[in-house]
């Protein structure tokens, strides 16, 4: 029996030691806005990082890994939608470090964002994918990956209308 009970404790010691903590918070920090350009440049042509800044375009939120910038999202309070202010975002921009990409974590991000947005009393979230982007897999081959299916099957986004690129998400 106790050689159970410490092989039960040291599988969960492993898993607990590996736990990684992941959460999204505002761009505060000046040490984390070199990161978080660094992996705006690499996914958008435009605006330039510092543009969304200027002028109030969008809120920006960063996604860490610990302590670790991993992704970056910006978006706008939408109040022209309805009568009651700040109750729709608009998601225009959101990516996650390559590095980083495929385990989880954009799905992870977008949740935490969503709940954010959920506790302030967003009813709606609308973002537009990019077009789908042309890679060489690992044989060389080209493929073509369509962002939009991450936020349509991952994450249960509808198109607004049939022949719409746009996405949206009512939030209960």
């Amino acid at each position: 029996m106790k050689k159970y009970i410490v092989i039960i404790a040291f599988l969960f010691s492993c898993f607990t030691a590996v736990a990684q903590h992941i959460t999204v918070t505002p761009l505060t920090r000046p040490q984390d806005t070199a990161d978080a350009a660094k992996i705006f440049k690499a996914h958008f042509r435009t605006p330039s990082f510092t543009e969304l800044f200027q002028d109030n375009i969008a809120t920006v939120n960063v996604c860490m890994l610990d302590n670790t910038v991993i992704g970056v999202m910006a978006y706008k309070k939408i109040d022209a939608l309805d009568a009651q202010k700040n109750r729709n975002r608009h998601l225009y921009y959101f990516a996650i470090d390559k590095q980083y990409q495929n385990k989880g974590y954009g799905a992870t991000c977008m949740k935490l964002f969503e709940d954010q947005a959920r506790r302030e009393g967003v009813k709606t979230i609308t973002l537009d994918p990019s077009l789908k982007t042309i890679t060489l897999d690992p044989s060389g081959n080209i493929s073509t990956k369509d962002p939009s299916l991450f936020f349509k099957e991952k994450l249960n986004y509808k198109p607004i209308s049939p022949r719409s690129t746009t996405l949206t998400k009512t939030l209960s």
